[in-house]
């Protein structure tokens, strides 16, 4: 029996609201700040309609791939905002330090992103 090598995560899938939860609840404001991270970089994906790691191995569509280095080659991408296949998904670019709450530096997902594209 073949073992799975990618499936989807909602996580992300409303990403808006997610951040709306967060600074709704009371954290203190670096709690949120930090918590929120994530979930930013992928509001600004759905917003651009890009892909692109927001974890090790998830893309900011929820597709989650055991082996990450397949994301730029992996047909199972899906619409942001309608959850339906994407047959030619557009990637983000490069990145610096988007995913890192309190520093200027790259996350390891960033850096693992930009040796990817």
């Amino acid at each position: 029996m073949a073992t799975k090598t990618w499936w989807y995560v909602d996580k992300y899938v409303n990403p808006q609201k997610t951040l709306q939860e967060i600074w709704k609840n009371k954290l203190t404001n670096y709690g949120a700040h930090a918590k929120s991270v994530p979930f930013r970089a992928a509001l600004k994906d759905y917003e651009e309609q890009v892909h692109s790691l927001i974890e090790k191995n998830t893309c900011s569509c929820g597709l989650v791939l055991k082996d990450p280095t397949e994301i730029l080659k992996n047909p199972n991408h899906r619409y942001h905002k309608s959850l339906t296949p994407e047959p030619n998904p557009k990637f983000r670019g490069r990145v610096h330090a988007r995913l890192n709450a309190f520093t200027n530096r790259e996350n390891p997902v960033d850096t693992l992103w930009n040796k990817l594209v």
